[in-house]
């Protein structure tokens, strides 16, 4: 979630419903983390699963933390790394999806010199399984850049909200994000015990493949905010 100073009042309250929003789309049992970037990147909730999350307590830091700039392509980076360490560690399994959603109503005007050139190297090779990057852009977001990020990448998707007001455009947006999530449901099934990949837009079977049920696990800086 951006936490910079031009989130503060109504829009942050409408992130704060949208990280609901995109809740609901999770079991009780998937993990969910929440992270908040202006000035730095704060975790505010580390991964857990769903059902675990204080909600009251998550929502309270985050509106303590709002003020500052927006550290927004170094806020990725550290979300993917710390992905990355779960994987190898075997936090996350080889079959969950993991979504991290990503709100900003501006620009990155505080990452570091060169920030935005390794997420784009890091984006093309991201080293997580079944892994997709979900840009909300709301109100004043630059698009550009995330557009380019996103060019060639079909787990990079850009929901650009900029045309609906103030924190409108965050409901609508996070509206768009939990839609897109729910056609992600599956994108890998078993078949005679071992994972495959499914047809994603419509959930099939791959050709050749036997029954078997969906593999419907999902994690991470993810399906979170």
């Amino acid at each position: 979630l951006d936490a910079s100073g031009s989130m503060s009042g109504a829009r942050t309250t409408e992130a704060l419903e949208g990280v609901g929003t995109i809740r609901k789309v999770l079991r009780n049992e998937d993990h969910v983390a929440v992270y908040a970037f202006n000035d730095t990147t704060t975790c505010v909730t580390p991964r857990m699963p769903n059902f675990a999350v204080d909600s009251d307590r998550m929502e309270a830091a985050v509106r303590e933390l709002v003020g500052g700039r927006t550290q927004l392509w170094d806020s990725i980076l550290n979300i993917m790394a710390t992905l990355r360490e779960h994987a190898k560690a075997g936090k996350i399994k080889p079959d969950v999806h993991v979504d991290v959603v990503v709100l900003s109503d501006g620009g990155d005007n505080v990452s570091s010199r060169g920030a935005f050139e390794r997420l784009n190297e890091e984006l093309a090779h991201p080293g997580i399984r079944n892994f997709h990057l979900i840009f909300l852009a709301v109100c004043e977001a630059d698009t550009a850049q995330m557009h380019e990020l996103a060019h060639g990448k079909k787990h990079v998707v850009v929901i650009d909200e900029r045309s609906t007001d103030g924190a409108a455009a965050i409901k609508r947006a996070f509206g768009k994000a939990q839609s897109f999530l729910l056609r992600k449901v599956a994108t890998t099934v078993t078949v005679n015990g071992k994972t495959v990949k499914a047809d994603v837009e419509r959930h099939k079977v791959p050709a050749g493949g036997g029954g078997g049920g969906a593999g419907r696990g999902r994690s991470g800086g993810g399906r979170s905010g």
